[in-house]
């Protein structure tokens, strides 16, 4: 009987930890669509920007709506868009030390 019991036991904490872990790991991607989302939206709201404001933050309109229109919907468009405003830094840092 105790054999049985502490199989049981085991049997359930098993599966406890297995169900836990697939809870977290379901939060975890609903946590990054819903960041996703939410970038989205955001990055969407910098399009109402005007072009002297846009360049400031180091992107073109074009590079905006490149980086909104790539990837499904529930990627984040705000990773490709510091690539963007990135890459842009590097080529104007190079035309100036050349210049």
């Amino acid at each position: 009987m105790r054999t049985m019991q502490q199989t049981t036991d085991r049997v359930f904490s098993e599966a406890w930890m297995v169900s836990t872990a697939a809870i977290h790991t379901a939060v975890q991607k609903i946590k990054t669509m819903m960041r996703a989302l939410i970038n989205r939206y955001r990055a969407q709201s910098l399009l109402e920007l005007d072009d002297h404001l846009m360049n400031d933050i180091g992107l073109s309109r074009e590079e905006l709506q490149r980086g909104l229109r790539e990837g499904s919907y529930l990627r984040d468009p705000t990773l490709r868009l510091a690539e963007y405003a990135r890459e842009r830094a590097k080529k104007q840092m190079s035309k100036l030390s050349l210049g």
